[in-house]
């Protein structure tokens, strides 16, 4: 599992939350959860993003 930083075109823009289902409105920038091979698996709120990358990579686990 990778996580991508990247500069969001739209924000403000209501997603959904990869990991815990959640829709949130996404700010300048956007965390974007992906496999080991890169590509991109969809984006992570805040509050996931919170509870660190430990955290965030054995939720990642359990969706596979």
């Amino acid at each position: 599992m990778q996580l991508q930083i990247e500069p969001n075109k739209f924000p403000s823009k209501s997603s959904l939350c990869q990991l815990c289902g959640q829709s949130f409105a996404m700010k300048e920038a956007q965390v974007i959860v992906c496999n080991e091979q890169g590509k991109s698996q969809g984006q992570v709120c805040s509050s996931c993003i919170g509870r660190g990358f430990n955290w965030i990579q054995q939720q990642f686990e359990l969706l596979q």
